[in-house]
């Protein structure tokens, strides 16, 4: 898995941002190594949270992130 830059979306900022900041995904997301593959998405489950991105020309783009601790 290759990016140059970690972009959220719209969505992620209006829904998710607040419950699991971007650094928080960010440190998630590199710490893991083999993230599932769900068609043009990845999807991580680590930790109590679960991440859903993308990655288009090299931008990792942050769709979704929640917390499942609760």
């Amino acid at each position: 898995m290759y990016f140059e830059k970690m972009k959220p979306t719209k969505h992620y900022q209006e829904e998710h941002e607040k419950d699991v900041p971007l650094d928080k995904v960010a440190d998630i997301v590199l710490r893991t190594k083999n993230p599932r593959k769900n068609g043009e998405t990845y999807e991580i489950e680590n930790e109590g949270y679960y991440i859903v991105f993308k990655i288009e020309k090299n931008i990792l783009w942050v769709i979704n992130a929640k917390n499942t601790k609760r």
